[in-house]
């Protein structure tokens, strides 16, 4: 689930908008909207981005991802476009902090007292059932199941963080990419 953004930033976000907003009608079109994520989201070159941990401009397939999750309206010439609220969901989405694998290990550390490196599959099964969305039970046999492979009740979660590894969907920009043909 997504946190609040603070008011603080909100109001900022809210300036930001309405600079944005051509007609002042209080909604962005997909034009208005690259624009603003543009200036939002300024791209350095590769060495300097690298030497931090910075936010992306996402591309155009993660950013249309985005939108469906966040909706958007029509208005009466079929122009798609999205308001205030939503464009506060959006910032939200795309600021959210991806975990490091340091954090990652950490929280599975939690399910580890005896320091093993390894996480019973009770305690895993039950960490998965507190889940939003939550996995299925298939889902998680199927985890289980490829990672347990000796069957003694333990996953090494290492092993299971360096699987996962990239494989978790994170804003990024497509060096060259159009971002005016993003549909929302």
């Amino acid at each position: 689930m997504e946190e609040a953004i603070p008011s603080e930033l909100q109001s900022e976000y809210k300036m930001a908008y309405d600079a944005f907003d051509k007609t002042g009608d209080q909604k962005l079109t997909s034009k208005e909207l690259v624009t603003i994520l543009n200036a939002l989201f300024p791209q350095k070159d590769k060495a300097e981005s690298s030497k931090k941990k910075e936010k992306k401009l996402p591309t155009e397939e993660e950013l249309n991802a985005i939108l469906e999750k966040v909706g958007t309206a029509e208005d009466e010439n079929g122009i798609k476009y999205i308001d205030f609220p939503k464009f506060l969901r959006l910032m939200t989405i795309l600021l959210a902090e991806e975990p490091t694998n340091e954090e990652i290990f950490e929280a599975f550390r939690v399910f580890d007292p005896e320091k093993m490196n390894a996480v019973k599959t009770s305690e895993l099964r039950y960490a998965f059932s507190k889940l939003d969305p939550r996995p299925t039970d298939e889902e998680v046999d199927e985890l289980i199941k490829e990672f347990d492979m000796e069957g003694l009740g333990y996953l090494k979660y290492g092993d299971l963080i360096k699987e996962f590894e990239g494989k978790i969907p994170t804003p990024s920009l497509e060096k060259d990419k159009d971002l005016s043909l993003i549909h929302i």
